[in-house]
């Protein structure tokens, strides 16, 4: 157990849980195991309750160095299975997101292994895109592995830890870096991972239009249904036709 000040009681598996507890609902974990497939055990809490105990727990350990704190949440993560605590381990992480450093990512990166869902993997990758932007060598190897993984998880992070959201990025990838790694997961047969590619190059979209428009005509006949429905979002209303006709004369 690692002491951090006063509130060895609070931080906790068993502790988070406790704190969770008031924003629990029987018909939301209903809702929760069909909206976000996990192995994890639902509890049917609340987003804004996760994040109240989040913010609670940020205040707690405030006056805790990070390195302690860092290896406390990593142990808690180690041992827990349900849903809504890892998830807050999640967003205390991504508070800090802007000052994180390799030695964080040596830690955060083997958080990997127990992503199985597109909540959990939505948060770990924009705090991989925001470590990105500083640390693009150290990372790029790794989301290169992550490409070809077994786990489906990881080929997702992989991709939406290219970008996340193309705006906040202060440090893009160049666009040959992305396409790379976008290329060989157009055919794959996970269905997350499809929404990745798509999401992937949507974001591409607004950094490298003119290549990354290049790249969706390219491959139009190749991207599942999802995956070219997501790409295109942000594209003009007369682009958008012009791309479904060309793609369903493609498929023809």
């Amino acid at each position: 157990m690692i002491r951090c000040m006063n509130v060895d009681m609070i931080v906790t598996e068993k502790a988070i849980r406790r704190l969770l507890t008031p924003y629990q609902d029987a018909k939301r974990k209903t809702h929760d195991a069909g909206y976000i497939p996990s192995a994890l055990a639902h509890d049917g809490c609340n987003l804004p309750g996760i994040r109240t105990v989040t913010k609670h727990i940020e205040h707690e350990l405030k006056k805790t160095p990070w390195n302690n704190q860092r290896a406390l949440l990593n142990s808690i993560w180690k041992i827990s299975n349900n849903f809504a605590v890892l998830y807050v381990l999640l967003l205390l992480v991504d508070g800090r997101k802007k000052t994180l450093d390799l030695a964080d990512w040596r830690v955060l990166k083997t958080w990997s292994k127990k992503i199985d869902n597109w909540a959990h993997s939505d948060v770990l990758s924009t705090i991989f895109a925001s470590l990105l932007d500083t640390f693009p060598d150290e990372l790029y190897p790794t989301l290169q592995k992550w490409n070809t993984s077994k786990l489906p998880w990881e080929r997702r992070l992989s991709l939406v830890s290219l970008l996340c959201y193309a705006r906040s990025r202060t440090n893009p990838l160049p666009y040959e870096k992305i396409s790379a790694l976008v290329e060989p997961r157009i055919h794959d047969e996970h269905f997350y991972v499809q929404r990745a590619v798509g999401w992937t190059l949507r974001e591409a979209y607004v950094l490298y239009p003119t290549k990354t428009k290049k790249f969706v005509k390219d491959h139009l006949k190749d991207f599942s249904s999802i995956a070219f429905t997501t790409a295109i979002e942000k594209y003009s209303a007369k682009e958008k036709e012009t791309f479904k006709s060309l793609r369903k004369k493609l498929r023809a």
